[in-house]
């Protein structure tokens, strides 16, 4: 049996860049890339907020639950992701970490009650027995802690061995909503979009390495750690930065 987790990080590649103009020198490399074809870009804004309750009762659970919007689309869609430390090898029903579900566009969360009922189902499934506690009244009081606004350019790349990926520039702000820090990051997204064939993995890492030899890129090891990320950044940076400005005084 395939491991499902581990073909989905072949299929997706993050990196970080130290700043915005490092897209241009990407997209160029791309361009002069020989068997490589780029499409036009499409522009796209996407709103995440992530959300936890005053007792961190999905930390404590081991899951995250984000609302992404499309704003360009008018489309909106909430996702239960669990972490790695979460053990789902017993439940045998899980070839995923992660499950979404759409909702009405505008939709607040908390009253979404079929998103709720949908999470509250998958909460439960993974425990043997049933859990002592409401999680559907939990998850009917969770607020925004994080808001992740990004602004995406994205490009389809494809050669003639039915290789086919997006490339996602993300230029992306956190706000974090209990330390009220303001932060920002540059993000290069490489999504395969094709069946995945020893030919179609070949140049996935042919395309890869080549960017990698010809620009500056800080790997993302797991998408997940955009979050990680987001809360190391708002949590620490603001703090450090008034430690440096308490010593200049």
């Amino acid at each position: 049996m395939k491991n499902a987790v581990l073909e989905n990080k072949l299929k997706e590649i993050n990196y970080y860049l130290e700043n915005p103009k490092q897209f241009r020198r990407v997209y160029e490399v791309i361009n002069l890339m020989p068997n490589f074809n780029v499409t036009e870009a499409e522009q796209h804004n996407i709103i995440d907020n992530y959300y936890e309750s005053e007792n961190n009762f999905l930390q404590r659970m081991g899951v995250s639950i984000r609302v992404r919007k499309y704003k360009n689309k008018k489309k909106q869609v909430a996702s239960l992701r669990y972490s790695d430390d979460v053990n789902l090898d017993y439940s045998g029903m899980y070839a995923t970490r992660e499950f979404e579900i759409e909702m009405l566009y505008g939709q607040e969360f908390h009253t979404a009650t079929s998103v709720l009922k949908f999470f509250e189902d998958k909460l439960n499934a993974i425990y043997s027995t049933k859990l002592n506690v409401n999680i559907f009244r939990q998850l009917e009081n969770v607020k925004t802690f994080l808001t992740i606004k990004t602004d995406r350019q994205s490009y389809d790349v494809i050669n003639n061995k039915q290789f086919r990926a997006v490339i996602n520039f993300d230029k992306v702000s956190y706000v974090n909503h209990k330390t009220k820090a303001v932060e920002a990051d540059n993000i290069l997204q490489i999504k395969s979009i094709c069946e995945q064939t020893k030919e179609t993995l070949a140049s996935l890492n042919k395309f890869v390495n080549e960017l990698e030899k010809r620009c500056i890129l800080i790997p993302m090891h797991d998408s997940g750690q955009k979050l990680e990320n987001a809360l190391l950044l708002t949590k620490f940076r603001k703090k450090l930065k008034e430690d440096v400005k308490t010593k200049k005084s």
